[in-house]
């Protein structure tokens, strides 16, 4: 697929909605953590200054902040009674992922800090299985040690990742377990091996309401033909 084309075609499908406080990038923002694509997706912004990305296994935190400085690469922002915590779940050379001590460390400190903020959690990689065998392999590797530090704050609302090109809204132990489409190629869901699904691109919504609730939807690009490789046996 036309990565460029389909991000474009999101971005403007994310114009038709009511201006957001936050773009959220949740990952893979390149796929080979070359400096060019950070640099394409700076300008497609318009250096708007409302972005938070986060590192997913294709990408380079040094290439990124090479690009934006610290403008987008913001672990913990406010919203209102809101804070976002953004945490690194890459692990270089594979596609797994994992926490680091220092990054469990640091979501600990942020609730302990702020305990009258609602949070919401964003990672690249998934964190509960989605039921596809070549995808639930790159699970969060620590992932009961994540899962027991969220439980134990009940201000954590909602935990959002990229990575699984899928979308998926399940609850456990009262915290909502969120993932968005990808702005490029769709993964089929209840697959278990590689498997591109017919699905368009899009996005994830998220309204943060002050008394903790969320609400949250799909919207995905309509009337625009794509090009997808749907013999594809990976990328």
């Amino acid at each position: 697929m036309d990565t460029d084309h389909s991000l474009g075609q999101v971005l403007r499908l994310a114009e038709t909605l009511s201006e957001p406080d936050i773009f959220l990038f949740s990952g893979d923002i390149s796929n080979n953590a070359y400096a060019e694509a950070y640099e394409r997706l700076y300008a497609m912004m318009n250096g708007r200054s409302n972005v938070v990305w986060l590192p997913g296994n294709h990408d380079s935190i040094e290439a990124m902040t090479a690009v934006c400085g610290g403008r987008w690469y913001r672990p913990r922002i406010e919203l209102g009674d809101w804070q976002l915590v953004s945490l690194d779940s890459s692990v270089a050379h594979t596609p797994r992922g994992t926490l680091a001590q220092t990054e469990l460390d640091f979501l600990r400190q942020q609730l302990d800090q702020h305990p009258d903020k609602y949070t919401l959690v964003a990672l690249h990689h998934h964190v509960l299985p989605v039921g596809c065998e070549w995808l639930d392999e790159q699970l969060l590797s620590n992932q009961s040690e994540f899962l027991e530090l969220v439980s134990a704050y009940s201000q954590v609302k909602a935990v959002t990742c990229g990575h699984v090109h899928q979308a998926r809204d399940v609850e456990y132990q009262g915290t909502r377990f969120l993932s968005t489409p990808s702005t490029c190629i769709q993964f089929a869901q209840h697959s278990a091996d590689f498997l591109v699904s017919s699905e368009a691109p899009g996005l994830r919504w998220l309204e943060l309401h002050p008394d903790g609730r969320i609400d949250t939807g799909i919207h995905r690009v309509a009337d625009v033909r794509f090009n997808v490789d749907l013999a594809a046996k990976g990328y």
